[in-house]
């Protein structure tokens, strides 16, 4: 189940959850960031109403945490973005 769960700067936890409504992913990225959309409900619901969360990432914190995270997978196939990748066929799918 996609999620996202935010802190403030108050302390305050906001979350995101998407339960198991099929979830649209777009990725854009410029010269200095990568921004990551998250919505789901966008079959049923207007726009105004849909759940949704989008994260603003400085280009070279993005870059540097895929290679750490590639390199994690190079080390360990069988953990960590192994599953990754098998829950996003499966949101993929979901999509469909």
């Amino acid at each position: 189940m996609p999620y996202a769960i935010t802190r403030g700067r108050n302390g305050r936890r906001h979350e995101v959850d998407f339960g198991d409504e099929a979830v649209r992913v777009e990725i854009h990225s410029s010269e200095e960031t990568v921004e990551i959309f998250i919505e789901a409900d966008f079959e049923t619901l207007p726009e105004g109403r849909r759940r949704f969360a989008i994260l603003n990432v400085p280009r070279h914190l993005f870059s540097e945490a895929t290679a750490v995270a590639a390199r994690r997978v190079a080390k360990s196939p069988a953990k960590g973005f192994g599953q990754l990748r098998q829950a996003g066929r499966s949101q993929k799918h979901d999509r469909e």
